[in-house]
């Protein structure tokens, strides 16, 4: 398999939608964002084989450090989300989808990502321009994830949500990579979830 190239041609979407403006209330117009755009990613895996989905490059955009709250699947059907790191990027590529996750030493070597300097998603925290904080990169990050299918026949998730804050303020960002696994390479194309 390989790796995503590009990170603005990764094909992700981080839409962050228009929002609310008191302190209070969760908004969604915050400085978390990626490149523009959606699409549909599946990879077949053997049930219970835990798969990497890679192929989303996250930035903050705005004038102070965020930190990231959490990860949610939106209408997930039969998969479960098993893990979720960001991951310093040191070149022009992503991590990709497909690889067993967590990934090899060897796919993530190909990709030229700073692996060993990943983090956990809870708690990950951002400086403005991409400064990630635990790693003490520069570089944007990649969102890497790790879905299995509870099913033989697969699942899917339309995307995920991530909660955020910046101070007191919480945010909300939405990606429209939606992501399905497959027992069968040919049944990707099934117009399922």
């Amino acid at each position: 398999m390989k790796p995503a190239r590009g990170l603005v041609a990764a094909g992700v979407a981080v839409a962050i939608l228009a929002g609310c403006s008191t302190g209070s209330e969760v908004r969604t117009d915050g400085p978390l964002v990626g490149a523009e755009g959606g699409t549909r990613v599946c990879v077949p895996s053997d049930p219970s084989v835990a798969v990497t989905f890679g192929s989303t490059l996250l930035y903050n955009n705005g004038s102070q450090r965020l930190t990231i709250d959490g990860m949610r699947l939106l209408d997930a059907r039969n998969v479960t989300l098993v893990g979720g790191y960001l991951v310093p990027v040191e070149g022009t590529n992503l991590l990709g989808d497909g690889a067993p996750f967590p990934p090899s030493r060897p796919y993530v070597a190909i990709a030229g990502l700073a692996w060993d300097r990943r983090t956990t998603l809870a708690g990950a925290s951002l400086s403005p321009g991409g400064e990630f904080a635990k790693a003490g990169s520069a570089a944007p990050m990649n969102l890497v994830i790790g879905l299995v299918s509870r099913t033989p026949a697969g699942g899917a998730a339309k995307g995920v949500q991530l909660s955020y804050h910046v101070g007191g303020q919480k945010y909300l960002a939405t990606s429209t990579m939606g992501m399905a696994i497959r027992l069968r390479p040919d049944t990707c194309s099934d117009g399922g979830h």
